[in-house]
């Protein structure tokens, strides 16, 4: 069974952690109702950091690096879900992109994409 995955927002300046480097965007998302944090460069570069799970917020700490933990944490592969939550963040910033009048009409179609 795929992970709930919702999107929350994208983190913008100040938000971002100090300690990131090169041009990563960063995500507030809940997945199976765990609050996470994504970064994302492209679909090769990314790391979910799980709130809690070691240090409360973003934290590098909470950051998910193998299999195993994250199979303990969401019964998933983390390649799997890397790729689930990345398609999320398109459709996400996809339905961004639109004024809501076209949002609304096309909400359904795009969550079928």
């Amino acid at each position: 069974m795929e992970p709930s995955i919702k999107i929350i927002s994208r983190l913008e300046g100040s938000e971002t952690p100090y300690w990131s480097i090169g041009d990563k965007a960063y995500y507030k998302l809940i997945v199976n109702n765990k609050k996470c944090h994504f970064s994302y460069r492209d679909d090769g570069t990314c790391m979910l950091f799980v709130d809690g799970y070691k240090k409360p917020g973003l934290d590098v700490d909470n950051a998910i690096y193998d299999n195993k933990e994250c199979e303990k944490l969401f019964h998933i592969r983390a390649l799997d879900l890397d790729n689930l939550i990345v398609k999320a963040i398109k459709d996400w910033e996809l339905k961004q992109s639109l004024n809501p009048s076209t949002a609304k009409t096309f909400e359904e179609l795009i969550d079928e994409l």
